[in-house]
């Protein structure tokens, strides 16, 4: 599955098992930057990027979900332990 927004943004979600993996590219450049709701990095549509973090968070409410941005250094670790993101985690 693809999800991509109008500004042309696109991550990569990858069902294995009960575990979804969330290859977000550049939705986010890091994990707390996903959940403080803040977009980092270049963004020409920064209140489409807002809603883009909190769709992703709302997708991880409902599906086991491991977030993976392509700048963030805990990426990988994320990805070996499979640690998932929190339920109860919230964008701003």
């Amino acid at each position: 599955m693809c999800v991509i927004d109008r500004s042309g943004h696109v991550s990569v979600i990858v069902r294995a098992g009960h575990l979804s993996y969330f290859f977000a590219g550049d939705a986010s450049y890091t994990q707390d930057a996903l959940l403080a709701g803040r977009p980092d990095g270049v963004t020409f549509y920064p209140r489409s990027a807002v809603r883009t973090l909190a769709r992703i968070v709302a997708y991880a409410r409902v599906e086991p979900m491991v977030y993976l941005p392509a700048h963030d250094p805990q990426s990988a670790l994320r990805l070996q332990a499979a640690h998932v993101l929190p339920r109860d985690a919230e964008s701003a």
